[in-house]
C-alpha cells in the first residue's frame, strides 16, 4: 500500500520525472536518501514499471493506429502465443489481451495511413485465419492526465496532443535527442552529448527547441494501476457529432480523478477513455455519470479491460 510520502513523490514525478532528487526532496520537505529509497521501492515493487516522455507525436505527423482483435476457436494458451509473436515482432508499439468484446488491442504508431495498412497485410498474412472479427480507429488528438485519483491535492494539469495544421520538421540533431529521450526519458544531457559526439550547449539548445516546440511535453513514471489495486477499462465510443457537447465531454474527461486519458479518433470509434477503478461498482459509477449526461450524443459504447501487456 502506498502512505502519504509514496504518493506525494509519484505524483512530484508525474509532474516531472527528470527533476533530481535533491529537488524532489526540498519540495517535500524531507531527506534526498528517503527519496531515493522510496523511489527505488516503488520500482522494486512494481508501482513504477518504468518510465516514458509524454510527446506530442502528432504533430510530427505521426498518428496512433488502434487494432482490435477478436480471435476465432483459439485457447486462451494459443491467444497469448500469438500476442507474444506479436510482442517480439516490435511491430506494433504496444500489445495486450483484454476482456470484453475483444480479446485484444495492439497499436502501431505510424506515418501514414498506407503503412499501415501494409502492416495489417503483414498481419493478416500470418494470423488472419485466426481472426473472427477486427476493428481499428486512428487516434489523432487527446489529452493525457496524471493518476489523480492517488492524490489529495488539487488535479494537476493535462497533457494535450494534436496536429498543429503543418508537420513539425526536426534537424538531424534534434531527430537524434528526440530519439534517445523516447528510448530513455531520464538519460541526462550530459550522457546524451556524449553519445551524439555534440557539445553539451548544443544538445541543451536541441533540447529546449523540442520543449519550445511542443513536441517533448513531460517525462512521468509509468503507474501500475493494478500494484495500487485499480484496473485499466477502455471505453470505446460512437459519438453523434456535437461540437459543443463533445466539447464537454472532453472537458469532463480532463476534470475526473479517473479518467487518465482521452483519445479522438476518426472511424466508427471516435473516442476512446482510459479509466481506472478500484472496483466493478466504481467503474459502473463513472460510466454511468458519462452515460446520463450525454445519452443525447451516445450511440454506443464498447468496454474493454486490460489484463496483460
Amino acid at each position: 500500500m502506498l502512505d502519504t510520502l509514496d504518493r506525494k513523490i509519484l505524483q512530484t514525478l508525474e509532474s516531472d520525472a527528470r527533476q533530481s532528487k535533491t529537488k524532489i526532496a526540498a519540495q517535500l520537505r524531507t531527506s534526498k536518501t528517503v527519496v531515493s529509497y522510496r523511489i527505488n521501492r516503488l520500482e522494486k515493487n512494481g508501482v513504477i514499471k518504468g518510465y516514458q516522455y509524454i510527446s506530442n507525436q502528432a504533430a510530427l505527423g505521426l498518428l496512433s493506429f488502434g487494432l482490435l482483435i477478436r480471435f476465432q476457436g483459439l485457447s486462451l494458451q494459443e491467444q497469448q502465443y500469438i500476442l507474444a509473436r506479436m510482442r517480439l515482432s516490435k511491430k506494433f508499439d504496444w500489445v495486450t489481451a483484454t476482456n470484453g468484446k475483444w480479446d485484444a488491442i495492439a497499436v502501431a504508431i505510424k506515418g501514414s495511413t498506407f503503412s499501415f495498412n501494409r502492416l495489417l497485410d503483414e498481419f493478416f498474412a500470418q494470423y488472419g485465419v485466426y481472426i473472427k472479427e477486427y476493428n481499428f480507429y486512428i487516434d489523432y488528438e487527446g489529452s493525457i492526465s496524471a493518476h489523480n485519483y492517488l492524490y489529495n491535492e488539487p488535479f494537476s494539469s493535462a497533457t494535450a496532443y494534436r496536429h498543429l495544421g503543418a508537420n513539425i520538421v526536426l534537424s538531424d540533431t534534434e531527430t537524434a535527442v528526440y530519439k534517445k529521450l523516447q528510448i530513455n526519458p531520464l538519460l541526462s544531457l550530459l550522457s546524451i552529448a556524449k553519445q551524439l559526439n555534440k557539445t553539451y550547449d548544443t544538445i541543451q539548445l536541441k533540447y529546449r527547441s523540442l520543449v519550445t516546440k511542443g513536441i517533448l511535453a513531460r517525462p512521468v513514471p509509468i503507474v501500475n494501476c493494478r500494484a495500487v489495486g485499480y484496473e485499466d477499462t477502455l471505453c470505446l465510443y460512437n459519438l453523434a457529432p456535437n461540437t459543443e457537447r463533445v466539447s464537454r465531454l472532453l472537458a469532463l474527461c480532463v476534470a475526473h480523478p479517473n479518467i487518465v486519458r482521452y483519445s479522438r479518433c476518426l472511424g466508427h470509434i471516435n473516442l476512446v477513455i482510459n479509466i481506472h477503478s478500484q472496483d466493478g461498482r466504481q467503474l459502473k459509477e463513472i460510466i454511468g455519470t458519462i452515460n446520463k449526461q450525454f445519452s443525447d450524443i451516445i450511440i454506443g459504447c464498447d468496454l474493454i479491460q486490460a489484463v496483460e501487456e
